[in-house]
């Protein structure tokens, strides 16, 4: 499990937000009022709707450069392997930014990440309770940054994977079915949002996508949206590691189990 969640993490964030998708206010924004609303953030939807490129291109790179999860995923990813000093120093990162903006989706996010690997461990070393209080807050935390930022895909795809990880391995299939449904709808959104740009989005985020969505929709049982999302990645991704792996599916008869579709172009293989 802990290499299956270092793998899904590493896949996180590879692109700024906005080349995820066109941003856009949420309910939540409008009922919070502007002041809670980021300058940047504005920044972008007002330079997608009047389709300013040079902008757009400035905001990317000033973005980039300031995003919350480059200060901290290092840590985090070293800690998923096992280092628990760069874990307990990106855990402290995301309190101190939180103790500064309550509002910090990102930070909150990340932080409940974190948690969700101590409940691991918790759980391995025997410690049931434990872990189960421990998991208990994580999964408040991570859904909590999501309503934060229902329409924020530096959110939603991290918590779909981190859900999809986990049901892929947990062993209770009530479990592992709300987990997957839970990977569907977050995918689910975030394809419709990013609909508007997909094809010119890279092809790792394109494919990891929909590679997500095949592996999330056989998990629920549903074999025919699951590989229709097979045939697409065949289609759009021709020779690359991902349309590889999506025939090698497709010739073979549908079957529960993990189809071994996500973290192709940056951890198993290069996807060109």
């Amino acid at each position: 499990m802990k290499g299956s969640l270092l793998a899904v993490m590493g896949c996180l964030a590879m692109v700024p937000a906005i080349l995820w998708s066109a941003p856009q206010f949420s309910s939540s924004d409008r009922d919070r009022g502007d002041d809670k609303v980021s300058w940047s953030y504005r920044a972008y939807v007002q330079a997608w709707r009047t389709k300013d490129i040079a902008a757009l291109e400035k905001l990317i790179s000033k973005d980039y450069m300031a995003r919350f999860d480059l200060s901290v995923r290092e840590d985090f990813f070293s800690g998923f392997a096992g280092d628990m000093k760069a874990l307990a120093r990106g855990m402290m990162k995301c309190e101190q930014a939180l103790a500064k903006d309550p509002q910090n989706a990102e930070a909150l996010f990340w932080h409940g990440s974190g948690l969700s690997y101590d409940a691991k461990r918790a759980f391995m070393a025997g410690d049931v309770e434990k872990g189960r209080k421990i998991q208990a807050q994580a999964v408040k935390e991570m859904n909590d940054a999501v309503a934060m930022r229902p329409d924020d895909v530096s959110v939603l795809i991290p918590r779909g994977s981190i859900f999809l990880s986990a049901a892929l391995y947990v062993p209770s299939p009530e479990v592992a079915k709300r987990d997957f449904q839970l990977a569907v709808d977050d995918y689910e959104k975030v394809l419709r949002l990013q609909t508007p740009v997909f094809s010119k989005l890279p092809v790792h985020s394109r494919a990891e996508l929909l590679g997500g969505l095949a592996e999330a929709w056989n998990g629920l049982g549903d074999t025919k949206k699951s590989r229709g999302y097979l045939q697409r990645m065949m289609e759009e991704f021709a020779d690359t590691s991902y349309s590889r792996r999506a025939k090698d599916v497709l010739s073979t008869a549908p079957k529960s189990g993990a189809l071994g579709t996500t973290c192709l172009g940056c951890h198993v293989g290069a996807a060109t």
